[in-house]
């Protein structure tokens, strides 16, 4: 009978501590997903940008005609544009950097200025033993913000 007593003595020391322990989570990690990415309306995530990507910048709207822009984004993460210098644009969306260098033409340097930012071709890369191994262009059509299926071809 004191055998019974002390197991059921124990049992409910168990119980009382699972019951009192509660739950949690574990903290998150290094490899925490981001919630908070910009994504368009009907939910795609937004392209941003990063080191080697091409920039086209475009202006319009002035008096006197403004050359278009073309650079590849440096290794420390710039782009250099007449007149403003330097202007980080890795991990901006294209609409973030044409604010950026809106910001810093508009009233300094013109009073009307209209800026457009667009990426250079996109690429992936195929290897090993595969039909075409090497670089190829994802093309995004003008109906839809997402690329198209570069394994459907």
């Amino acid at each position: 009978m004191k055998l019974f007593v002390h197991a059921l003595f124990a049992c409910a020391w168990l119980f009382a501590a699972a019951i009192f322990a509660g739950c949690s989570s574990p903290s998150p990690g290094p490899f925490v997903l981001d919630n908070h990415k910009p994504r368009t309306a009907n939910g795609a995530d937004v392209a941003r940008f990063h080191v080697g990507d091409t920039v086209m910048v475009t202006f319009s709207g002035s008096p006197t005609p403004i050359d278009p822009h073309e650079e590849s984004i440096k290794e420390d993460g710039n782009i250099t544009l007449p007149y403003i210098g330097a202007i980080y644009a890795v991990g901006k969306t294209a609409g973030e950097l044409q604010n950026e260098i809106y910001t810093n033409y508009v009233p300094k340097y013109y009073i009307r200025l209209t800026v457009t930012v667009k990426s250079g071709e996109r690429v992936y890369y195929v290897g090993g033993e595969v039909h075409g191994p090497g670089p190829k262009c994802i093309a995004v059509t003008p109906l839809s913000p997402r690329p198209s299926n570069p394994l459907a071809a």
